[in-house]
């Protein structure tokens, strides 16, 4: 069945301000910050830019920065020089680092945020890849592979997800709902909220999940039995980095329910994980908020009543 594209969004009386867009994506939860602080965050950098259309990175920023930078005087490269801090001993809590194609709603991206568990509870950092929602799946799955192996991590997810503007998040959410309510496939999370918890719990799950040796300890997941698990759907279970990978059928899908199209090995792998899942997921925002179904979103192919 051919993919269906999803357009983006802009606000009815800002029209050309995009509020909301859908890609490809992953989001990275990261643990040892001092780590990936030190090297690893500056290597995956190295990783996105040698598999995502690199060419269309036009602006960067940090933290430290107080207004967006043309990436194009300096170079994608040496903007990597933002990400490695080899001498550092603790973690720069709050320290966010961002390479894009769009200052609004990116397409292409790479984001980083690092937090120092030791300041207000633990809590994960963040690696977050954005690529267009019709490059070829694939150099997802090999950016997903090849970053685990740089440094520890939690969990990750990764598929077909949605990007919003951050200065319009409301906004976004209004319609992110209701692509939820159609695309089963859709990923939808707001990882700085969810990065409280996923270091004792699973996101989520979409075409790509990845389980970390330190989520399966905290968990109670034991990664040697869901490698032997028999699945009835394509599901692919394979050992990366410091844990596993489970991937969804050999191509995402975004479960449009107008096309009939149900995400079967997604929901598979969703009910073997339900006893490892967030049991209240921080709620999104917009019409999430108001009608508190955030975790009926999470649940939906557990409990499939709640949403659809």
């Amino acid at each position: 069945m051919a993919h269906t594209y999803i357009r983006g969004t802009e606000l009815a009386d800002e029209p050309y301000t995009p509020i909301a867009e859908v890609t490809l994506g992953l989001t990275l939860y990261l643990v040892e910050p001092v780590e990936w602080a030190q090297q690893a965050a500056a290597r995956a950098l190295d990783v996105f830019l040698q598999h995502a259309p690199a060419q269309n990175l036009r602006w960067y920023t940090t933290s430290v920065l107080t207004e967006w930078q043309r990436a194009g005087t300096v170079g994608a490269q040496q903007v990597a020089s933002h990400l490695s801090y080899w001498q550092i001993q603790r973690p720069r809590h709050l320290f966010s680092f961002e390479i894009v194609d769009d200052t609004d709603v990116p397409s292409t991206a790479f984001a980083y945020r690092e937090f120092d568990p030791t300041r207000g509870g633990p809590r994960a950092s963040i690696l977050e890849v954005t690529l267009p929602q019709m490059l070829d799946p694939q150099v997802l799955l090999r950016c997903a592979v090849e970053m685990s192996a740089l440094g520890p991590w939690s969990s990750g997810i990764g598929g077909y997800v949605g990007r919003w503007n951050r200065y319009k998040k409301n906004s976004a959410f209004w319609t992110q709902h209701r692509w939820a309510r159609r695309y089963l496939g859709l990923d939808l999370e707001d990882a700085e909220e969810m990065s409280w918890l996923a270091v004792d719990a699973l996101p989520g799950v979409n075409w790509l999940t990845m389980i970390g040796k330190p989520l399966a300890g905290a968990a109670s997941i034991d990664l040697g039995l869901l490698a032997q698990h028999k699945w009835t759907h394509d599901v692919a279970v394979q050992p990366i980095g410091n844990g596993v990978l489970l991937r969804a059928g050999a191509l995402p899908t975004l479960g449009d329910r107008n096309q009939l199209e149900y995400p079967t090995a997604y929901s598979e792998v969703a009910r073997r994980l339900a006893p490892h899942f967030v049991e209240e997921p921080p709620e999104l925002w917009g019409e999430f908020w108001r009608e508190k179904d955030t975790r009926a979103w999470q649940r939906r192919f557990i409990e499939p009543d709640g949403w659809l």
